[in-house]
């Protein structure tokens, strides 16, 4: 069965990572988008059974924290896993997710029990960085994403620390050693000279390892937890190290 990884921007201004495999999850294609309309071009003629998104799908509360990200955070916020709080008082929540949208527009389940098909695919929110932590065995996170006190060096050495770990654990079956795109990237983060060209590929290497965390949930979907529920939203994840 294929899948789909969505690094999905909240807003519709900045970039937003996809991958997709083919039945035998490996992966045919990568990129970075930024609107609706691009994303369903990139989608055009496959037929996904399971869609991870990183994004909240189903909000419902109107301030404070999902019951989901409350439970997640208090299970990885000692690896630096934590998550921020997402509610319908913050205004790119209005007038309701951008993946709840996206779930409708292309007539996704949102129901992470039922069992998914490529007549009925199912959208899981998932979270890298929490999933990272677990899947790698990690005491804290990898800190290659852009933020405040991270240097250009330090991204530098923590995107190949990334390549490194997703070729040791997700080759099996994206096959990233064998695709032309996955090489391509490393070479762009290895030669950044900038951090806005480390940028340009971080939402593209965040989708494919979404796309592997579908991968599991349609083969191995007890090696993955759950937090929440598909009413009142759920977040599926690796579980934390021991």
């Amino acid at each position: 069965m294929q899948v789909v990884g969505i690094d999905l921007a909240w807003g519709t201004k900045a970039r937003t990572g996809l991958a997709l495999t083919d039945a035998n999850g490996r992966l045919i294609r990568s990129g970075s988008v930024i609107t609706d309309a691009e994303i369903a071009e990139f989608l055009q003629g496959s037929t996904p059974s399971v869609i991870a998104m990183d994004a909240p799908i189903i909000v419902t509360n109107p301030t404070g924290m999902r019951d989901c990200e409350r439970e997640l955070s208090k299970d990885f916020r000692r690896f630096h896993a934590g998550t921020h709080p997402t509610n319908m008082g913050q205004p790119n929540m209005q007038p309701e997710p951008r993946a709840r949208r996206l779930t409708k527009a292309h007539g996704w389940s949102t129901d992470h029990t039922a069992r998914p098909s490529p007549s009925s695919p199912i959208a899981l929110e998932v979270y890298p960085h929490s999933s990272m932590v677990g899947l790698f065995g990690l005491d804290r996170v990898i800190a290659y994403k852009g933020k405040r006190g991270r240097t250009l060096e330090s991204r530098l050495e923590q995107f190949e620390r990334l390549f490194d770990l997703m070729e040791l654990h997700c080759d099996d079956p994206l096959s990233l050693t064998g695709t032309d795109r996955w090489h391509e990237l490393r070479h762009n983060a290895r030669e950044a000279t900038t951090a806005s060209r480390l940028n340009l590929i971080e939402d593209e290497i965040d989708a494919i390892f979404c796309a592997y965390v579908a991968w599991v949930f349609t083969t191995t979907p007890a090696a993955l937890v759950t937090f929440g529920t598909a009413e009142g939203g759920a977040i599926i994840t690796f579980p934390p190290p021991a």
